[in-house]
């Protein structure tokens, strides 16, 4: 039986948030707008609201929450209304430039609190209302996990956006 020890160390996850950013221009730098733009359900975010889903994510469920656990003992953590940030920030109207640019800037800040954490701040914990207690080295991993679940939703919109015109070819996939 094989066991799964799945940790990463902080250099390791480091290097992974830092590959986001350009992993994101290489993937969806290239798309037309109307790709860029496209909802692929009601309630469904596009390519855009993901990219500005990712910089707010840096931001407040984060960096945010690590910077409360680091300053107070077992503190309550907030919990953000997403859909309310996506509606407030309309990143459907904002060039991908200027996503692509505001995400790299905002990561580039994180990847250095993450690179200046030490062992002793990797073990400290605070309350998630809805989850429990959580430590930071697992929000570091959680933050990791996030990234690619949301590098393959964006995957998923735009297989989504490029399934009508498979034809016959549609019975290779599952829909």
């Amino acid at each position: 039986m094989r066991t799964n020890t799945g940790s990463l160390g902080l250099n390791e996850i480091a290097h992974v948030l830092e590959a986001t950013p350009a992993l994101l221009r290489d993937l969806v730098g290239t798309l037309p707008k109307r790709a860029l733009d496209w909802h692929p359900g009601a309630e469904k975010w596009c390519i855009k609201e993901i990219i500005g889903h990712l910089t707010e994510e840096d931001r407040w469920d984060f960096v945010g929450r690590i910077q409360v656990m680091l300053d107070r003992e077992e503190p309550l953590l907030a919990v953000n209304d997403q859909e309310e940030v996506a509606r407030l920030r309309h990143d459907c109207d904002k060039s991908l430039a200027s996503l692509l640019g505001e995400f790299g800037t905002v990561r580039y800040a994180s990847i250095s609190v993450v690179t200046n954490l030490n062992q002793t701040q990797l073990d400290r914990s605070g309350v998630h209302p809805k989850i429990g207690r959580i430590r930071v080295v697992e929000l570091l991993h959680e933050w990791v996990y996030r990234d690619i679940n949301h590098i393959r939703q964006i995957g998923t919109n735009i297989q989504r956006f490029l399934w009508d015109q498979l034809g016959n070819m549609q019975q290779f996939y599952q829909h």
